[in-house]
């Protein structure tokens, strides 16, 4: 049982598979496909990916004050908004092209989960001097009572209470 089907530049063949215990399981296969109709499926197959072909492009915080959370985050990770940065949503990216994924800002009202389900985990070289200049664009330190005594982390939150980490990394390659 076999289909074909196109998402974007993508085509995909689904092939759906019964296992053992009477589960159907959908096993795809991503061909990059090249042509000038994409539409129609026109296109000759440039590529077979035997991996995953997803990359983290973007993480979404949530955020009530825009402006402020704009000039924190930007100053955090030396980020610049894109030109179409709005009131209800901001996408910053690394400057002058630099690598990491973007960081988008959602403008939304919502509750704090603490502990978060999700954080960053930011690297850093020098993880004391990272952390005393982010308390000076306005993070606040976290404390909790379960954080070992040897741990590699400093748990801080950005002016509304977003939760992030600074790790200490100073050998990882792309440390800041």
């Amino acid at each position: 049982r076999s289909k074909l089907r196109q998402v974007g530049a993508q085509l995909f063949r689904a092939d759906l598979v019964d296992d053992a215990h009477g589960l159907t399981h959908c096993v795809t296969e991503a061909r990059r496909i090249s042509g000038q109709n994409f539409r129609s499926g026109a296109g000759v197959y440039m590529e077979v990916y035997d991996r995953a072909v997803l990359i983290v492009g973007a993480v979404v915080i949530r955020v009530e004050d825009m402006p402020r959370q704009v000039a924190f985050w930007s100053a955090v990770l030396d980020y610049v908004p894109r030109a179409d940065a709005d009131d209800d949503f901001t996408q910053l990216v690394p400057r002058d092209g630099g690598p990491g994924p973007r960081i988008s800002l959602d403008h939304w009202s919502a509750d704090l989960h603490n502990p978060p389900r999700l954080h960053l985990d930011l690297y850093a070289k020098d993880q004391m001097a990272e952390v005393e200049r982010l308390k000076s664009l306005g993070a606040t330190e976290v404390a909790w009572a379960r954080k070992p005594d040897d741990a590699d982390f400093v748990i801080l939150a950005d002016p509304e209470g977003n939760r992030f980490c600074v790790i200490d990394a100073p050998d990882f390659p792309y440390a800041g």
